[in-house]
């Protein structure tokens, strides 16, 4: 993060949950909650009590609450963690009857030659879960002559994350069995574990859909966010209680808003976590609203301008690119015209 001024980096876009189209194939978006309500709101990720305060719980214990969640992910409603790659027109589709804005910011992204999308389920973990797709699947599918470069690089920023977990208070014991997950995942790019077959976009696609694999890549995703942003003053001017306004410590927010599975993130949250993993990342904001085309940019009329946020860690690699929709993210992807491709 920037340290050089302190403007908190913006919100993303806010909506009603009105002015999205009835899907009903897909899990309902919904606006940035409390954890509590969240929790509430989704069957078999519920991860404690109302009446818990999770600021005052220990590491321990959120790792206890947290695999409990894991466990209980296997008996969630039969919708894919991680969707197939379809067609982004497939989207605009959904949106046709609907608000015509989205329509055309999704003319736009096709025009920018995002043409696919891979649909993450909705339930709080969204951010993490796609972010953490994208980010093995850009290193395999990565150029050949650079492919071992990108991967061994990864692998060392990721190993480096262990001692920053450490630096923030956690136990190793409490986060190994979470990292090897991940780590297994990039060595098999490389055909470099001995216990598992060289990584394939299906193999990858199926190990994102396996709930206990996933969920444990999702949680050590939150444990490197929060640790970062714990052991580095920078964050401190910008936590706040996303609810009720109030300022809070770093303890206090990872605790409430970071380390429990299905809590969302926000701009704190993805600014640490590329932060921490070098990784350049561009949000695309889908939001239903007309925004002015940039000087340079001839507006059309059946487009609308779509923001997008990028998060410029110089890792010196193409960016992770990412969708949201109000209150959800998705995978957005330079879908080639092969069909195939959209089998995983």
């Amino acid at each position: 993060m920037n340290t050089n001024n302190a403007t908190p980096p913006p919100p993303p876009p806010r909506m009603k949950a009105s002015d999205l189209p009835d899907i009903s194939k897909e899990p309902p978006l919904r606006e940035t909650t409390s954890s509590h309500n969240a929790s509430e709101q989704l069957p078999g990720y519920s991860i404690t009590t109302s009446d818990s305060d999770l600021a005052t719980l220990p590491p321990s214990q959120l790792f206890e609450l947290n695999q409990a969640a894991i466990d209980d992910a296997a008996q969630s409603p039969n919708i894919p963690l991680i969707g197939v790659l379809t067609k982004l027109e497939d989207l605009r589709e959904e949106y046709i009857r609907g608000n015509q804005t989205f329509v055309k910011q999704i003319n736009y992204l096709g025009q920018k030659n995002f043409l696919g999308i891979r649909r993450t389920r909705g339930d709080g973990d969204c951010f993490y879960r796609s972010f953490s797709f994208a980010y093995i699947e850009r290193l395999l599918k990565s150029s050949p002559d650079v492919r071992w470069f990108l991967v061994e690089d990864a692998l060392a920023k990721l190993s480096g994350t262990k001692s920053l977990l450490k630096r923030a208070g956690y136990e190793e014991a409490v986060f190994e069995d979470f990292y090897e997950e991940i780590e297994l995942l990039l060595k098999r790019i490389l055909n470099k574990a001995s216990t598992a077959p060289p990584l394939t976009q299906r193999g990858l696609l199926d190990a994102f859909n396996d709930a206990p694999v996933s969920n444990s890549i999702t949680v050590y995703m939150r444990y490197i966010t929060a640790a970062e942003i714990k052991t580095s003053p920078n964050y401190a001017p910008f936590l706040f209680n996303p609810d009720f306004g109030n300022e809070m410590d770093a303890i206090e927010f990872c605790n409430c808003f970071v380390d429990p599975i299905g809590v969302e993130a926000d701009q704190v949250q993805i600014t640490a976590l590329t932060t921490a993993l070098q990784v350049d990342l561009d949000v695309a904001y889908l939001d239903g609203h007309e925004h002015p085309f940039p000087s340079g940019i001839q507006a059309q009329p059946d487009m609308s301008y779509v923001n997008v946020h990028q998060f410029e860690n110089g890792d010196g690699f193409r960016p992770i690119v990412l969708l949201y929709r109000p209150g959800h993210y998705d995978v957005l992807s330079e879908m080639s015209a092969d069909p195939q491709e959209g089998l995983f």
